[in-house]
């Protein structure tokens, strides 16, 4: 954290020294009028109007809907998709049962390897010691007990080779129940590479907007102040469900997805709308941007490893967390009404939350 805004300073003071020689020398001028812009990433990212497709239930990506359209046609798109929800569960859960039952009659097979070849090795065992205590020969003990060794070493040899042919079996009986599950998932959810491309491209629209609102604002620099450092406990980090590396077997089939929450703050056309229908509406809109900015622990945890987090915020510098807020609602056409009342409503929320002393994400050192 130090050396980073030692290096952050550094920066500074040679992009003003820069400025002061351009400007004929006028260095106390170039200090003077020099600004450093900082933005709250977690911020960003909670209010970014892609981000309402996460599912905090299921760690993954809704499927996007299609935007720019009436409410009306909007809502069809996700009865259309329930409907077809329901038509895939019915034939998802027969074909779940086939492989389960295949399942649990390679499981029963192992269960008879198991207890076969437990027989096996204590009749192995009863006979060894029942000649091994008649013999006198030392020549002869040894030679049994090698034969002995040998015959355990084939059981468990054969065992396994048996066990792994069925374990083989088991595996792509995992695999076909993955691949239906998945051809459900898909209806509502994106799957782990489009998820990651999805969320790719949310942060390559942030990227594109810090630096327009840079150059409009004549800002050189601007430093997150929700810096993640390299000494936060990884147990306070979590793994969205499409980033894990193993790929774990799915087995259950996942619930409907939950679309309330786009539902909620889908608009009509805002000349249809009432006067007081607005206002209402602009209250609603308040207390959703408050509930945002508290996710942003959440969000923490979750993105911590895109290294977009933690504060780190030097000396002054002007918030521009709005401002390019204000871009990515333009940008994905939110209704003009909304637009002043997010960025207010998020201004004041950050002035309450940028005490040093109260970080994003909660360090244990």
């Amino acid at each position: 954290m130090i050396i980073a805004i030692f290096i952050s300073m550094a920066l500074l003071c040679s992009i003003a020294a820069a400025e002061s020689k351009k400007e004929g020398g006028k260095e106390q001028d170039a200090w003077q009028n020099f600004k450093m812009g900082y933005v709250d990433m977690a911020a960003i990212l909670a209010f970014h109007p892609l981000m309402q497709y996460y599912s905090y239930d299921a760690n993954i990506f809704l499927r996007p809907l299609k935007g720019g359209i009436s409410k009306t046609e909007f809502l069809k798109q996700i009865r259309d998709r329930q409907e077809k929800y329901k038509i895939l569960k019915e034939n998802t859960e027969l074909e779940i049962k086939k492989i389960q039952a295949s399942l649990d009659l390679i499981e029963s097979e192992i269960n008879k390897l198991r207890v076969k070849v437990s027989r096996e090795q204590a009749v192995a065992n009863q006979a060894y010691s029942e000649e091994y205590t008649k013999l006198t020969d030392e020549n002869t003990r040894r030679t049994r007990t090698n034969e002995y060794h040998n015959q355990l070493s084939k059981l468990d040899r054969d065992y396994y080779d048996e066990k792994k042919k069925l374990d083989d079996q088991k595996q792509k009986k995992y695999d076909e129940m993955n691949n239906v599950i998945l051809k459900i998932s898909e209806v509502d959810y994106l799957n782990d590479v489009d998820s990651k491309n999805f969320f790719n491209s949310i942060l390559d629209e942030i990227d594109e907007a810090l630096k327009e609102v840079a150059a409009e604002k004549k800002i050189p620099v601007i430093l997150n102040s929700n810096y993640i450092s390299m000494f936060t406990p990884n147990e306070m980090i979590t793994f969205n469900n499409y980033e894990t590396p193993v790929s774990t077997i799915k087995t259950n089939i996942p619930p409907m997805a939950n679309y309330s929450y786009l539902i909620e703050n889908v608009d009509g056309p805002a000349d249809t709308m009432a006067t007081n229908e607005i206002t209402a509406r602009k209250e609603y809109v308040k207390n959703e941007c408050t509930k945002l900015m508290n996710r942003r622990i959440e969000i923490a945890r979750l993105f911590a490893r895109y290294q977009v987090l933690n504060r780190m915020v030097v000396c002054g510098g002007v918030d521009l967390t709005a401002a390019v807020l204000e871009k990515l609602l333009k940008k994905h056409a939110v209704a003009d009404y909304k637009i002043p009342v997010i960025t207010e409503t998020l201004n004041g929320l950050l002035i309450k939350n940028t005490r040093p002393e109260t970080p994003v994400l909660m360090q244990g050192h």
